[in-house]
């Protein structure tokens, strides 16, 4: 829950001018990805408009893209894939489900993860929800070999 809200909130800051340590904004091959998502996080007229679902189609990959440069003036590329909740899931229940190659790429090819909990539905679903999250981790944690992960609660 909340992954394309925060790539969008990513993008939204960035417009603001806010910054990230050591690194200035260089540029994007997917503006037009990003300001996709960034859009519906924006209030017209005192309504906010919701984030569309990103598609569970097992062919659907959305990769956006951040050129930053380093302090040391060098450039640094950096990806950020964003699939669905529903094909993660599936992942996590079944690692070779035909429906989730765009999520078995994207756990060999990453750097580092980010691992969203989505805290109103351990609320509302409890044991349900708490299952789910602990098999997503236990697949997430196969094959890490030292990649970082940090947890956003949502």
């Amino acid at each position: 829950a909340g992954k394309s809200s925060f790539l969008g909130m990513l993008h939204s800051l960035l417009l603001r001018g806010h910054g990230l340590t050591h690194y200035t904004f260089a540029g994007s091959l997917t503006l037009l990805g990003w300001e996709e998502l960034a859009v519906a996080l924006r209030f017209h007229r005192g309504q906010s408009t919701d984030q569309a679902a990103t598609p569970s189609d097992p062919t659907y990959y959305s990769l956006l893209h951040w050129a930053l440069r380093r302090g040391d003036g060098r450039l640094c590329d950096v990806l950020f894939p964003d699939a669905s909740g529903e094909v993660f899931s599936q992942w996590a229940i079944n690692q070779a489900d035909s429906n989730a190659e765009n999520v078995r790429w994207i756990h060999q090819y990453a750097d580092a993860f980010i691992f969203f909990v989505d805290c109103e539905a351990l609320i509302l679903r409890r044991g349900a929800a708490v299952s789910n999250l602990v098999d997503l981790a236990g697949r997430l944690a196969q094959g890490l070999n030292g990649r970082p992960v940090v947890i956003a609660w949502s």
